[in-house]
């Protein structure tokens, strides 16, 4: 995907709440971020194997997770991904806290009117360290912010996945979204599969149109490039990769926002792998 897209999010990571489970994660995640470098790519990391634990399904805090989130941010800094406040030559841009934290299972929702203890821990946690306090931090939501319309504050980009909206439908529950967590980054997520448990191929030009047109949309993120190798039923699950349709409208959308963004300013150039038309001195000093 790497000549169409200039945000890969790196979500996988060892489940477990142990110094070996974490460290599994890591090597993981910076293997990762090398491969998004090597592309020009930039990056999203998730911050849940650092700051949380898992005990069922339940998020709980980690007693060290200012400690193991210090340790990792010093990694990547170490090895060149990330450059503190210069988001144009990072390989990181943002971090993914958690997936779906309003989800019944997650444990996190609004508690007493007030985001819940624990989310608000994580945050603070990716908030108060200094290579990441400036850092985004993103999440997107089961369907709408319901239960979690404090604990969306807390982020800067935020989203929610509804596969059945389509349309105007769509159109409709993200403007109720935006108005119930306003002054955001929005993710939008349109669903590109077909034969898949539940997910459906939505019409992409609401989506495109929310792209192009509405200045706080940050993410653009057909759900999912991939095809499964099972789904409900004898339906082959095929993601945009083996949809035809669904591929060209994507890339050729996914082009015009790299393009975009691999034009906007000489640190921008620099990261894409562009000519920038300076010499050798002044890219020393960009690289450097």
């Amino acid at each position: 995907m790497k000549d169409h897209i200039n945000l890969y999010t790196i979500l996988g990571s060892q489940p477990g709440n142990t110094p070996e489970d974490r460290a599994i994660s890591e090597a993981y995640i910076l293997g990762q971020l090398a491969l998004a470098k090597a592309a020009h790519v930039h990056a999203m990391v998730p911050g849940a194997p650092f700051i949380f634990q898992v005990n069922g399904a339940c998020s709980t805090p980690d007693p060290t997770g200012a400690a193991n989130w210090a340790d990792f941010a010093q990694k990547m800094v170490d090895q060149g991904y990330l450059i503190p406040g210069d988001a144009a030559r990072s390989t990181l841009v943002a971090i993914y806290i958690s997936d779906e934290p309003n989800s019944e299972n997650s444990c996190l929702n609004d508690s007493g009117g007030a985001a819940n203890p624990t989310f608000q821990g994580g945050v603070s946690i990716l908030r108060q360290n200094p290579f990441t306090a400036t850092v985004p931090i993103a999440s997107v939501l089961s369907r709408n912010a319901n239960n979690f319309t404090q604990g969306a504050k807390l982020l800067d980009w935020v989203g929610f996945d509804y596969y059945p909206d389509d349309g105007n439908k769509w159109k409709n529950d993200f403007a109720s979204f935006k108005a119930a967590v306003p002054g955001k980054r929005y993710i939008i997520l349109p669903g590109a599969q077909t034969g898949c448990k539940d997910v459906t191929k939505n019409d992409p030009t609401a989506f495109l149109d929310a792209m192009s047109n509405d200045p706080s949309v940050v993410w653009l993120a057909p759900f999912a490039w991939f095809s499964g190798s099972e789904a409900s039923g004898s339906a082959p699950c095929l993601g945009v990769r083996d949809i035809p349709s669904l591929r060209a409208t994507y890339t050729a959308e996914g082009h015009q926002i790299t393009d975009l963004q691999c034009s906007s300013s000489l640190a921008d150039k620099w990261f894409c792998g562009k000519p920038t038309n300076v010499n050798a001195a002044v890219n020393y000093l960009l690289d450097d």
